[in-house]
């Protein structure tokens, strides 16, 4: 029978015999069994008991029939599947495979698992801690986004090969804020170029539309529906107004858009002021396009009626109550304050015209 059990070894790498295994026709499981129960007894030679130690017989450990089966189910699941980590509340052939590996895993972790089982199921691709193995997969599905990307600032919603990558690297965020990150962990992710103020970086980079859409247009009057690279500038800069006006705006960003008020005509605060910087726009882009700046007093131009407010522009004129700023902007587009007066002069001109070719009036 020991003859038996070395074959045995030799074929399968180890010594733990199933019970009901039989080899060349002995029941050698059984065999196996009672050497344990004389061991455990202290009826065993000793001779004997060192023979089966040294070719690798474990003592403590005696392989139940279930254990075998649900390995061999174990052994299917990563044939079929490629990997061995079973999901938790996965079945196998109606066997309960999730359940009992997570079992395996807490007999490890109380140190009650023999190395023999251990080393099978290692052998077999299990692994023990599965949140660090899918820190890693997760670290993997990162370096592919930064490598085909050129950059790691994950969208919070981003979805990498089926795994919630944004959330993931929003996550880590949390943990590297609460000081929970461990540090090596940390420094991997930074090696790939990870932000973790991204709140901060992405303010940043609208402050860059900012400044690179005054270049452009000569001021930082951006109206409300405006994109700039993809990015709703307008939106944004009426975020930081509405900050601004709860007091809610840190006092760092509202330094840099105090600063480009010096630079580069400044952002206006208040929302009237806002609003009258849009209408002035459209004001402009009528101008530009029509050659005059007389507007249609129902005249609407990209939604706004852009008549009815020259219109309020005027009436405030009259009774002095636009401020002179704002007057001096509307001439130097070529506003006119009386327009029926000029209309009265231009149709005056056209009747001279007529009697000097009639010679009547």
């Amino acid at each position: 029978m020991f003859t038996l059990l070395k074959v045995f070894k030799g074929r399968v790498g180890h010594c733990n015999v199933p019970f009901d295994c039989t080899e060349d026709g002995k029941n050698l499981g059984t065999w196996l069994k009672t050497q344990r129960a004389q061991k455990k007894k202290g009826d065993i030679d000793s001779l004997r008991e060192k023979q089966l130690e040294d070719v690798g017989v474990v003592w403590g450990t005696t392989l139940s029939k279930q254990w075998e089966k649900n390995f061999l189910l174990l052994s299917n699941f990563k044939q079929r599947e490629g990997h061995s980590n079973v999901p938790k509340n996965h079945i196998e052939n109606g066997m309960k495979l999730g359940k009992w590996l997570t079992a395996q895993r807490y007999q490890k972790k109380k140190r009650k698992l023999g190395v023999i089982l251990e080393n099978r199921l290692e052998d077999s691709g299990v692994v023990w801690n599965i949140p660090a193995e899918q820190w890693e997969s997760n670290y993997r599905l990162l370096l592919k986004f930064q490598q085909r990307e050129g950059h790691s600032n994950v969208p919070s919603q981003h979805i990498e090969d089926g795994m919630k990558l944004g959330k993931w690297l929003t996550g880590q965020r949390y943990q590297k804020k609460q000081r929970k990150l461990d540090r090596i962990l940390e420094n991997r992710l930074e090696d790939l170029g990870v932000v973790w103020g991204v709140l901060s970086e992405r303010w940043e980079n609208n402050y860059c539309l900012l400044v690179k859409f005054h270049q452009r247009e000569g001021h930082s009057k951006v109206p409300n529906r405006h994109m700039e690279e993809d990015t709703s500038l307008g939106n944004w800069l009426h975020t930081q107004r509405q900050q601004k006006k709860k007091g809610k705006l840190d006092s760092k960003y509202e330094k840099q858009l105090d600063e480009i008020g010096v630079v580069w005509a400044g952002v206006v605060w208040d929302n009237l002021s806002e609003q009258w910087e849009n209408n002035y726009c459209l004001l402009v882009k009528f101008q530009q396009r029509e050659g005059h700046s007389n507007v249609p007093s129902k005249h609407i131009e990209d939604g706004m009626k852009l008549g009815r407010w020259l219109s309020t522009q005027r009436m405030q004129k009259k009774k002095g109550k636009l401020d002179l700023s704002l007057e001096k902007r509307l001439e130097d587009v070529g506003v006119k304050w009386d327009v029926y007066a000029k209309q009265w002069e231009r149709n005056y001109c056209l009747l001279l015209k007529f009697q000097q070719r009639e010679g009547l009036l």
